[in-house]
């Protein structure tokens, strides 16, 4: 009832600016987060940075279609600020905050020393940007130092599967892919969510449909995860991955508690040597820890929103 609830609330403040979004003189308080506010100034920030981001026109079409999204993504931004605050825990979040801005640098053709000029010649609020962006590398840190000691991987379980994969290779396949991913919330919105995602995929390409809708921390880079061992994937997860040709996306693939598309950008065959053998147990390793971390970070953020005092203006 309360993820009903604070639905509604959303569908009702689109409603209320469905044909402003402030862009605009006054700037107004439009959600209280637990005494942390959203402003229209925030609002209007957030939704042409998405915009920007993923390449896309400023038009009230454009404007209407990411406000659902703009907001969500800062009431959660918000609730990951205030608990961060609370834990009284600083993060160095400074390489990863370098990294992601040569990143956006690069996919834009331009210098990182000169990302905040062209924000502003965009008329975007690069500090707030930079702001969010910390605020989630942050979050990931706070999210492994609280989970870390609840990540148990077994080991005789990594071995077995290493072992069957050695058994019938001789050859490490790897994919070079691209990912967009959403968390589950209610059949319905997931189910309309879905048909969005594969819309926007055709109409402005997968790159800027994952900057603009991923809720997974490769949204940060366009979705892009690198170079995969094929062992790093669960059964069903490689299986829709092996039938792509280079530039083809998967169909939704649900998980637990979210639904993944990926995009094969490239694949190969690599020689098994003691190196990679090392390198598939890491990935196994990783990806088995990596799935636990997205649980736990989605169930923590999903119990702080239900327990949060939220308020649409």
């Amino acid at each position: 009832m309360k993820k009903l609830n604070f639905f509604l609330k959303i569908f009702t403040l689109l409603f209320l600016v469905q044909n402003q979004i402030s862009l605009a003189k006054e700037n107004k308080i439009l959600i209280n987060v637990d005494n942390k506010i959203i402003t229209s100034y925030e609002l209007e920030n957030k939704i042409k940075t998405i915009l920007f981001l993923s390449n896309q026109k400023l038009s009230q079409n454009s404007i209407d279609n990411a406000k659902a999204i703009a907001i969500n993504s800062l009431i959660s931004y918000k609730l990951k600020k205030r608990e961060l605050e609370n834990s009284n825990i600083r993060y160095d979040t400074t390489k990863q905050l370098n990294d992601h801005f040569k990143q956006i640098a690069f996919r834009i053709n331009e210098t990182p020393n000169n990302l905040k000029n062209v924000f502003e010649n965009q008329s975007l609020d690069f500090d707030l940007y930079t702001n969010e962006i910390e605020t989630e590398f942050a979050w990931q840190q706070y999210i492994f130092n609280i989970y870390r000691n609840k990540i148990d991987i077994d080991k005789n379980e990594v071995n077995n599967e290493l072992n069957k994969f050695l058994k019938k290779e001789s050859n490490i396949e790897k994919f070079n892919l691209a990912e967009i991913e959403i968390i589950l919330t209610n059949e319905k919105e997931d189910k309309r969510k879905v048909e969005e995602i594969k819309d926007e995929i055709k109409l402005n390409g997968f790159e800027n449909t994952a900057i603009k809708f991923s809720q997974g921390t490769s949204a940060l880079e366009g979705g892009n995860i690198g170079w995969i061992n094929a062992k790093s994937f669960s059964k069903n997860i490689l299986k829709s991955i092996k039938a792509l040709n280079i530039g083809e996306v998967t169909e939704p693939i649900y998980q637990t508690n979210s639904v993944v598309f990926f995009k094969l950008l490239d694949k190969k065959l690599e020689k098994l040597s003691e190196k990679n053998i090392e390198s598939v147990k890491k990935q196994i390793i990783d990806r088995k820890a990596g799935e636990l971390l997205d649980i736990f970070s989605n169930n923590y953020l999903s119990k702080i929103k239900n327990s949060a005092f939220i308020e649409f203006k």
